[in-house]
């Protein structure tokens, strides 16, 4: 016999969102991409495990970064912003 307060608990949401598309067809041209669990259902590609298995080892990755963030990432978010807000944002008032 199940625990009653096991029992109790609600049925998960991903269950639920599955329940939706329960015998629907998805052709090649539209494939359903399934982010139900926040996670892709096949594995990466082999060019980024290739990469990874490259510089795993280096020391300074297991370190804290810049406090405001990685500085080309900063430069390059602020002119993202800048340009889809039509606006001047500098990377200084950038934080990542």
């Amino acid at each position: 016999m199940p625990n009653p307060l096991v029992s109790a608990t609600a049925t998960s949401p991903i269950t639920e969102a599955y329940s939706w598309i329960a015998g629907q067809e998805f052709p090649a041209s539209r494939p359903l991409i399934d982010v139900a669990q926040a996670v892709p259902g096949y594995a990466p590609a082999s060019s980024l495990t290739n990469h990874l298995a490259e510089v795993i080892g280096q020391a300074d990755l297991a370190r804290y970064g810049p406090v405001l963030g990685v500085p080309e990432l900063r430069q390059a978010l602020a002119r993202d912003i800048s340009r889809a807000y039509a606006a001047t944002v500098p990377d200084s008032h950038v934080a990542i």
